[in-house]
């Protein structure tokens, strides 16, 4: 799923089937045969393709530095607070695919960042790799995409909204906010803030620049906003951010953020 220059996106390994195989391999210190009997407990039929859909997320997992198979056994090599929940799961998901850019996920999650609305026009998942493919992204196909966009929503890049993945990284954002060591109340120059944020999440830094905004940056940080997370300050004697404009809005730039936690 998440392999350095080869990339198959498959679909059966959903954050949530990852998680859930993972908590349950920690606990049983057995072999993968056994983590999949284990795990068929809980399915109310064993077909070969949820059979199937097990093994993958235990590959997966083990892609993700999670799980470990030695002399036979699957075992975790992560603390047990990172698959407590989801949120700890999620940040610590999110530092490792992020941290390389040769992935398929990486380059399809970072085109889709920077396409901003014109990703919405796509009418399904197959025209959304054909155009993924068109732009330069190789053997990128409909499967890939239907894999990819359970995790790209798990991580907080955008949601999904029957058959439309809407873009907004509030919540990847906000887990970086989280992350970071910035004081409540600080009052940060939108500049330093946007540098900060390019740094940490390397996905939504092509072809952005640090005045203009993609849409899933703006709108993560409007809803950030709006939930009263950050406040975007317009002081009209500074130097100023744009944020991708929507008509209407009240901020559609700003020249300082405050975290408010």
């Amino acid at each position: 799923m998440f392999k350095e220059h080869y990339d198959n996106m498959r679909p059966g390994p959903t954050p949530e089937r990852v998680l859930a195989v993972s908590k349950l391999a920690a606990c049983m210190n057995g072999t993968k045969d056994d983590v999949i009997k284990a795990s068929l407990l809980y399915m109310q039929n064993s077909t070969a393709s949820e059979i199937d859909t097990i093994r993958k997320s235990i590959d997966t997992a083990k892609e993700l530095g999670i799980l470990e198979e030695k002399d036979g056994k699957i075992k975790s090599i992560v603390d047990d607070k990172i698959l407590s929940n989801y949120n700890t799961f999620r940040k610590y998901v999110s530092k490792r695919v992020f941290a390389t850019t040769s992935t398929s996920f990486f380059k399809v999650t970072e085109w889709y960042i920077n396409k901003n609305e014109k990703i919405m026009e796509k009418e399904n998942w197959e025209a959304i790799a054909a155009s993924a493919v068109a732009d330069g992204i190789e053997n990128i196909s409909e499967n890939d995409i239907l894999g990819w966009r359970f995790w790209v929503s798990f991580l907080g890049i955008g949601y999904l909204h029957n058959k439309t993945l809407i873009p907004n990284m509030y919540i990847r954002i906000n887990d970086l906010i989280e992350l970071a060591d910035w004081e409540t109340n600080d009052r940060i120059p939108a500049n330093e803030f946007i540098k900060w944020l390019y740094s940490n999440a390397p996905e939504c830094k092509k072809n952005s620049t640090e005045i203009t905004l993609s849409l899933a940056v703006s709108n993560g940080l409007r809803t950030l906003h709006e939930q009263d997370k950050i406040e975007l300050i317009v002081q009209r004697d500074a130097n100023r951010v744009r944020l991708y404009p929507i008509d209407g809005y009240p901020i559609n730039d700003f020249s300082h953020v405050v975290i408010r936690g």
